[in-house]
């Protein structure tokens, strides 16, 4: 319990810091603004994209560059698959073409065919394409594109085979019945024509890899159809005539071939990537060949090795000897060699570690005694490698470890200022819901992703509201993630050290998967979860040491479930409920920070409100908010209520058009003027920026959303130097999410107002607006002379206000805001 003299105290210091803060007025800065929007940062760079799921073998060119194909790549930005190029060495990794055009292509599985400067190959996505591109990645075209004519085939899985200036493929559908079809069309995309419809199983059904040419003559093989229903080997005129099943396959012979053959001379070498002659449980592929005639038919290897088995990729033929690979079942998979009369198998390299690559699916290529290949899987991000070996075994290396791209998409909660840095997160990864802190400048460089989160299955997740600044620390929540993956606490400093997940919800009466942002008062942090505590959800209090966590308040239903960031003025805390209530349309309440004297202020019932949401403001002894919906055209309103639950007052209902609908967001103050968003509504129905006086009058609409510029809105504005700063969760480009800078009118800017509270346990907080950047806190013992020294409290930032917490002298003490 406070002394009398210890009010006094306080009291007297109160005086003296209103007095100083309002002579500081004229420290301002007077600077005129004009009222432009513009996007800073739009997420979704392709930078960082590299695609992953190598399906395909390398093919190099007389430089010794390789070049190759990523079947898959991070589809929340749109991008479906890459091409690239890389050194021998492993340096020079480039992507020449990222796959962003469904309509166009997407998802190369096949591998590409060089010619002089010019890379040929398909992608299967939406149907289909034959595509071609120059080596520096310029010149894309569309040869053949197979959407919308499923008679010319579906589905080219393979690659392409070059004999001139004219290309022969296949596709896994379409044609007769989506049985696949053989084609040619020449280098210009001229003369496309269908070679051969596969119209049943008697001839094999649904080709999966590639032709060889050898003359006039195509080879090939199909997955399944035949006579035993297990695949067969095909000859074909390269006119379309002449069709000839070589070999209908059975289970010794090995089945389902997805890969195409070798030709050497007048023999065949292929593979199989199931049955042989190893017994019921024990048929994991074949390597076989077979003259061109369809005589001589041999298995030269059955796999009977599960780990060591499935060769799916066509085989590279040097001298007398093959080389291919394995993908694995239980194992890793490996690459194997075999001569061409069967002797001599040996795996040359067994994939041991997922550091070094899994599950290698497609051929080799060889330079030299050096083999280069792909790995499906594997690598720190379990997304794929690329490899080289020797031939006899030695010199293994991973030449790329592919990696997800870890920058963030859908920004959301706001952002936060320290100097002229900007602070935010993302929702999401690019490939993973995983989310991700970042910064950037206010002029919209310096972007900088602090923290990607998913590095394991404790780390934390999701982030769905914006951070807390203290000093040097950002605090924040995660609604998955952590030790039972129902949310976390997180920490992380501003030049991103010193990250740790500082509590870990989990399901039960504590409370789980907070999904707003917390306050911060010294060395507390305040929060709420959405689900858990009573069943609807929890207020909590936690140490920014992580230590001392206190559930204050479970709530059971009846006020309904937490939904705000919770605002703070001395020991009391103010949040709002998005339900419960009288008739569940949500509640305003105030709860003491030791976790007494809960109170329902405000029980909403449509009229005048429905479902308050996430964000009260205080300023003095008055709350300000938005309901998502209610009013009289139930589009939403903007109140004010007093801090004693008296004086509610509709300040303004959102006619949910023009004005804008759904106001799911907190407000800004500045002066008299609130700022806020809607989520919908505006002349493009992605939501608005509007401005509002606190007596309810001036109400404006400041900008309207399109797709192209960001929308809707995703978080609270922040205000610094007449400028609005916010985030949407989508829009920009790849339809990612951007960060905005809206300029107001030419206005003088207004002067901050520094004010004082009594608080608890005899300390005073000194406030100010969080739009007044670069303000220094100073101190003094008297108003004589020079002497103002900087206070050595860092301020925090908390629901609109820069506040330092301080434990008042018995004298009196001055206190002003100096702007350097």
């Amino acid at each position: 319990m406070k002394t009398k003299s210890q009010s006094q105290s306080a009291i007297s210091a109160l005086h003296t810091v209103m007095l100083v803060g309002t002579l500081v007025l004229a420290l301002a800065d007077q600077s005129l603004r004009a009222q432009t929007y513009s996007v800073i940062h739009s997420f979704g760079t392709l930078s960082n994209v590299t695609g992953f799921h190598p399906t395909a073998p390398l093919v190099q060119g007389p430089d010794g560059t390789l070049y190759g194909t990523m079947s898959e790549g991070e589809y929340s930005l749109g991008v479906g698959g890459t091409v690239f190029k890389i050194q021998p060495d492993g340096s020079g990794f480039t992507v020449l073409k990222h796959f962003t055009n469904y309509a166009e292509a997407w998802g190369p599985l096949g591998g590409l065919v060089l010619d002089g400067q010019t890379l040929y190959g398909t992608t299967e996505g939406n149907g289909g394409a034959v595509f071609k591109l120059n080596t520096d990645g310029s010149g894309f075209t569309v040869l053949k594109a197979f959407f919308g004519s499923p008679s010319d085939g579906l589905y080219p899985y393979a690659g392409l085979a070059l004999s001139g200036t004219t290309l022969y493929g296949t596709t896994m559908g379409g044609g007769i019945d989506v049985q696949g079809v053989v084609f040619k069309v020449n280098t210009d995309g001229s003369g496309f024509t269908v070679l051969h419809r596969f119209d049943g199983f008697t001839n094999g059904v649904n080709p999966y890899g590639p032709v060889v040419v050898a003359g006039t003559k195509l080879y090939g093989t199909t997955g399944s159809g035949g006579i035993n229903r297990k695949g067969t080997i095909f000859r074909l005129n390269t006119d379309g005539t002449g069709f000839t099943v070589l070999r209908h396959l059975a289970t010794a012979d090995g089945t389902s071939p997805r890969a195409g053959l070798v030709l050497a001379g007048d023999i065949l070498f292929g593979t199989a990537p199931y049955g042989g002659s190893g017994g019921v449980f024990n048929q994991f592929g074949t390597v076989f060949k077979l003259n061109t005639d369809g005589t001589g038919f041999q298995v030269l290897k059955s796999f009977v090795d599960d780990s060591l088995g499935y060769p799916t990729g066509q085989l590279l033929l040097s001298g007398a000897t093959l080389y291919g690979t394995v993908q694995g079942g239980n194992g890793y998979g490996g690459v194997f060699k075999v001569g061409t009369d069967g002797n001599g198998f040996e795996i040359i390299k067994d994939f041991a570690a997922v550091e070094e690559g899994t599950h290698p699916v497609a051929g080799l290529w060889l330079n030299g005694t050096t083999l280069f290949g792909t790995a499906r899987a594997g690598g720190a991000d379990d997304v794929g490698t690329l490899f080289k070996v020797n031939t006899d075994g030695s010199g293994f290396a991973v030449l790329k470890d592919l990696t997800f791209s870890r920058e963030g998409v859908m920004p959301r909660g706001g952002l936060v200022a320290s100097g002229s840095t900007l602070y935010g997160t993302t929702r999401s990864s690019a490939h993973e819901r995983r989310g991700t802190v970042f910064k950037l400048n206010m002029d919209g460089d310096g972007f900088t992703v602090l923290k990607s989160f998913g590095a394991d299955w404790t780390d934390a997740a999701e982030p769905m509201a914006g951070l807390v600044l203290a000093g040097d620390t950002l605090f924040g929540t995660t609604i998955a993630g952590g030790e039972g993956n129902v949310g976390t606490v997180i920490r992380i400093n501003t030049d991103g050290s010193d990250y740790a997940v500082l509590h870990s919800f989990s399901f039960g009466v504590d409370g789980f998967a907070p999904q707003d942002g917390l306050a911060c008062s010294g060395d507390t942090l305040y929060g709420t979860t959405s689900s858990g505590g009573g069943g609807n959800g929890s207020i909590f209090k936690l140490n920014t040491n992580g230590g001392g966590f206190t559930v204050l308040k479970r709530f059971d239903g009846d006020a309904g479930t937490p939904a705000s960031t919770l605002a703070r003025s001395g020991s009391m805390l103010f949040g709002t409920t998005f339900s419960g209530g009288t008739v569940g349309q949500g509640t305003i309440f105030r709860i003491n920070t030791d976790g007494s004297g809960f109170t329902v202020l405000k029980d909403y019932d449509g009229a005048d409100g429905a479902w308050p949401q996430p964000g009260l403001i205080l300023s003095g002894d008055t709350l300000y908010g938005m309901t998502a919906l209610g009013g009289s055209m139930g589009a939403g309103t903007v109140f004010k209520l007093n801090t004693n639950g008296g004086s509610y007052t509709v300040l303004k209902e959102f006619d949910g058009f023009t004005e804008g609908s759904s106001p799911y967001w907190g407000l800004t103050l500045q002066g008299t003027t609130l700022y806020g968003c809607t989520s919908t509504g505006g002349a493009f129905g992605r939501g608005t920026v509007f401005k509002l006086e606190t007596d309810g009058s001036g109400f404006a609409v400041l900008k309207e959303f399109t797709d192209a510029e960001g929308g809707p809105p995703s978080g609270p504005l922040l205000l610094v130097d007449s400028a609005l700063y916010g985030t949407t969760e989508e829009g920009g480009h790849f339809n990612a999410g951007v960060v905005f800078r809206l300029a107001l009118d030419a206005t003088p800017e207004t002067p901050p107002r520094l004010s004082i509270r009594l608080a608890e346990n005899n300390t005073v907080v000194l406030a100010w607006p969080d739009w007044a950047v670069g303000f220094e806190l100073q101190g003094k013992d008297d108003l004589v002379g020079s002497g103002w020294a900087t206070v050595s409290e860092s301020p925090v930032q908390i629901q609109g206000e820069w506040q330092v917490t301080i434990s008042p002298a018995t004298a009196s003490r001055f206190y002003r805001l100096h702007k350097p």
